[in-house]
């Protein structure tokens, strides 16, 4: 029998839902959870906090939930707590009910999905926006159905969209007043103090060791190992442990024995006598399939899904993977050297893969929405689209795939991790690494091995302008395929 997991599945009503295995009562709500769910509550002085999902503090990893739950009590206001949140990582939700009103405040990429709607005046709020029209009957929209229809499955919907018209995501560095049923940004509201790249290398350092070390101590945990450098650097921080943790890469049908992505990990794994996997693709079943679109619908990933059967049915399929999706921010990969000027609507729009006009609709009013924000943050759109985009949605998306199945954490999801990167200059984050002084610092001999020895396209890469024309140019090519 399939064991479905999704610990992360929440939901947030007036009402009851006997579906779930547990309740907690805050302010006039009700937060239903399950049992392979973790759930803290805390009050003081008609002050209420739940925490939700697995949090690890990343200046101290000894704290557990109920420590850190208690600490943001402390906060005297909403403000001052989502500051002390910055230094959180994990996935989590934290529900704030105070003197100021009813907040859910997803973690820093929402990992945890916040999906909510008024119907009715009636407020529910979801991880899964499927759970949610299934409680009210409601079906996948037209309008969502004509977006999805204009890209490949695996890409998602634009900005706060869900499959659903009267359904919204809470995306990223924004939080959701329950009172009034709006959505709230909170970052980037000021300049943004620059530091240099060594710097923002030597906090990355430190913070993810204590966090990697805080995982461990409380999970078992594997990491998944390619030939690029977001693994490599998880793998560095793992040093003194990995002889504890099994590495694994997923062989996909188009790989063979000298494939970049198994033959670099293989030669690191062997120089090093570390625990090693390779996890062939297997087909999904047909009732699995049934089992990710009965629970997600359109929002399934099918190549996910299959990633997670195999997961599921290898040996190490009981520890929680380590993967580092959240990183490539600290690369600017989005903009890269382009001048802030290009961020534009089109420009932007190719990053989405999605060929719809109402797709291009939705960037543009994103691009509305953010502009007096990057103004005075000087954050750049290409960075805040990324984070809010490419990790708040379409990592979010695939997270919640993974989740039916298995389980996994991400060490980078701290926002005092991701403002770091932000606090340096796009010019010096593009031309140097924070990643590469990274290894350098933890295990050097790493970089002894080739990164991404893929060269087709390291010109483009190099060039800000041939960058911006093949970004337009693929995007045009695919566009004209996929009609």
């Amino acid at each position: 029998m399939i064991k479905v997991k999704e610990r992360y599945n929440y939901l947030i009503s007036k009402r009851i839902f006997k579906e779930y295995d547990n309740i907690i009562d805050i302010g006039d709500y009700k937060f239903h959870y399950n049992n392979n769910g973790y759930a803290v509550y805390s009050n003081k002085n008609e002050v209420e906090i739940i925490v939700f999902g697995r949090v690890i503090n990343s200046h101290d990893s000894t704290q557990t939930t109920k420590d850190i739950t208690d600490d943001l009590l402390k906060a005297n206001n909403l403000v001052e707590l989502i500051i002390k949140s910055k230094k959180l990582a994990g996935r989590f939700v934290i529900i704030y009910n105070s003197y100021e009103g009813f907040f859910v405040i997803p973690d820093a990429t929402s990992s945890i999905g916040v999906a909510y709607t008024i119907c009715n005046n009636e407020l529910l709020i979801s991880s899964n926006p499927k759970n949610i029209a299934d409680i009210l009957g409601w079906e996948e929209s037209y309008k969502s159905k004509e977006i999805k229809s204009s890209a490949l499955e695996t890409y998602v919907l634009p900005y706060d969209l869900t499959m659903y018209d009267n359904i919204k995501f809470v995306i990223p560095n924004h939080y959701l007043n329950c009172k009034t049923g709006k959505v709230i940004r909170y970052y980037p509201l000021e300049k943004t103090e620059k530091i240099t790249i060594d710097e923002a290398a030597e906090i990355t350092r430190e913070r993810l060791i204590t966090i990697i070390l805080g995982y461990y101590k409380n999970y078992k945990l594997s990491l998944p190992l390619t030939a690029g450098i977001d693994s490599r650097t998880i793998l560095s921080a793992c040093k003194d442990i990995v002889k504890n943790i099994p590495i694994y890469t997923f062989y996909h049908e188009n790989f063979s024995e000298e494939t970049a992505d198994i033959a670099i990990p293989r030669e690191i794994t062997s120089k090093y006598d570390l625990d090693y996997y390779v996890l062939k693709d297997l087909q999904l079943p047909s009732e699995i399939d049934l089992l990710f679109t009965k629970r997600l619908g359109s929002s399934k990933n099918s190549f996910i899904a299959r990633n997670a059967w195999t997961y599921y049915n290898s040996v190490i399929s009981n520890y929680t993977f380590l993967n580092g999706d959240i990183i490539p921010i600290a690369k600017s990969s989005f903009g890269r050297n382009l001048p802030e000027i290009m961020a534009t609507t089109g420009y932007l729009t190719t990053k989405t893969h999605n060929y719809s006009k109402q797709n291009k609709k939705e960037i543009k009013r994103w691009v509305q929405a953010v502009g007096k924000y990057t103004k005075v943050s000087n954050i750049s759109k290409y960075d805040l689209f990324f984070w809010e985009h490419r990790i708040g949605k379409w990592t979010m998306n695939n997270l919640m795939n993974y989740d039916i199945l298995v389980d996994s954490i991400n060490p980078f999801n701290c926002r005092e991790l991701i403002e770091t990167w932000l606090s340096v200059p796009r010019k010096s984050r593009t031309k140097y690494s924070i990643h590469k002084k990274i290894i350098l610092h933890n295990w050097p001999e790493l970089l002894d091995f080739p990164i991404n020895p893929d060269k087709r396209y390291q010109l483009v890469y190099k060039s800000s302008l041939l960058f911006y024309c093949a970004s337009r140019a693929k995007y045009i090519l695919e566009k004209n395929k996929h009609k």
